[in-house]
């Protein structure tokens, strides 16, 4: 999937040792704005216990209203995302994952040894 730094990225990229946190958002969904801060909280929290993150734009019927890659782009930066931030093209992903409205989050975990 498209990163908002131009880069190919999948969830095994993404993926840290202790498992992976995919969160479906978007630029203009107003619950995304009201719990903006919240996610920053989690992903940082996931991030510092060794899970990786990335977050997933499905929403194509906004692509040229607030949520095109550009818009994505600053929108990251104006957020200080640190995880990929990236295009779910044709909401692929959102559709295996079952997603259905933004934020949602799904974590998978690595079992320890």
């Amino acid at each position: 999937m498209k990163d908002v730094a131009g880069m190919e990225v999948s969830f095994k990229d993404a993926m840290k040792t202790k498992g992976l946190l995919v969160m479906f958002s978007c630029n203009t969904c107003p619950v995304v704005h009201v719990y903006q801060s919240r996610t920053i909280e989690v992903c940082n929290y996931a991030r510092s216990k060794d899970i990786g993150v990335i977050l997933l734009n499905s929403n194509e019927a906004s692509r040229d209203d607030g949520d095109s890659f550009s818009d994505m782009k600053d929108y990251a930066s104006e957020q200080h995302y640190t995880w990929p931030y990236v295009v779910d093209q044709n909401s692929v992903m959102a559709n295996a994952f079952g997603a259905t409205r933004t934020p949602e989050c799904f974590c998978s975990m690595q079992k320890a040894n």
